[in-house]
């Protein structure tokens, strides 16, 4: 089975698992769990944090995906750290695009392999939009003349 933890700086990972929740409905805390990361926090206390969830995880018997914010943040080194330690796949600039992706057909991942496409195909999930749309006809953005 494949379970998953979102660690991010301050509450930026509750907040993913909230709108995913709005999104795709609520995830059972036995599979899925946001640990945040406070001002005040040292590198060990979130660690330690990380560490509690792993464990209740069991990722010598789960496929444990963690996804973090930014490549080298605190929240990264930390994941990072425990790799060494636990067996994990370490996912880092994550977006709802594709957190949704992963979520929801997370036992289709039940490897580190297996996410490889995944997370190219994640790339394309930001972009920009090259000019704003023209208003149609005599209509003006915003206001309607009565």
């Amino acid at each position: 089975m494949t379970k998953i933890i979102l660690t991010a700086h301050g509450e930026l990972s509750s907040a993913f698992l909230y709108s995913v929740g709005m999104i795709a409905g609520q995830q059972d805390p036995e599979q899925v769990a946001a640990v945040n990361f406070y001002p005040n926090d040292s590198l060990d206390v979130l660690k330690g944090r990380i560490e509690e969830q792993l464990i209740k995880f069991e990722p010598e018997k789960n496929h444990v995906i963690i996804f973090c914010d930014l490549k080298s943040g605190s929240p990264f080194n930390a994941s990072f750290m425990l790799s060494q330690k636990y067996p994990v796949t370490i996912i880092y600039g994550m977006n709802l695009p594709s957190l949704l992706e992963i979520l929801l057909m997370k036992d289709m991942y039940a490897t580190k392999e297996d996410l490889i496409p995944v997370v190219a195909t994640c790339k394309d999930s930001i972009g920009m939009v090259e000019e704003a749309p023209k208003a149609r006809g005599g209509e003006r953005r915003g206001r309607r003349d009565v």
